[in-house]
């Protein structure tokens, strides 16, 4: 990967591959980093293969959003799992 990344964490990255290897360095818990590595999977494969073509201002509403869309999406998970509880 040739990309180049400003900052993640307040790091100065060299590229993206590195920040992935990083994001991972830093977490100690192995149900977090089985859950992120879930979603870099996702983020790799074909089915999100487009996110590179985002302007930089989408780039940035994406990522003010993506906060929103887990604690959603962990809200979901766990009424469906309370709804097979009973």
């Amino acid at each position: 990967m040739n990309a180049k990344l400003k900052t993640i964490n307040r790091m100065t990255l060299l590229t993206a591959e590195e920040a992935l290897k990083r994001i991972f360095a830093m977490v100690d818990s192995p149900a977090l980093k089985a859950q992120l590595s879930k979603w870099q999977d996702f983020g790799l494969s074909e089915a999100a293969g487009d996110l590179h073509t985002l302007t930089a201002e989408e780039l940035g509403d994406f990522m003010d959003r993506l906060p929103d869309l887990v604690l959603a999406l962990y809200a979901y998970q766990k009424e469906i799992q309370k709804g097979g509880d009973k």
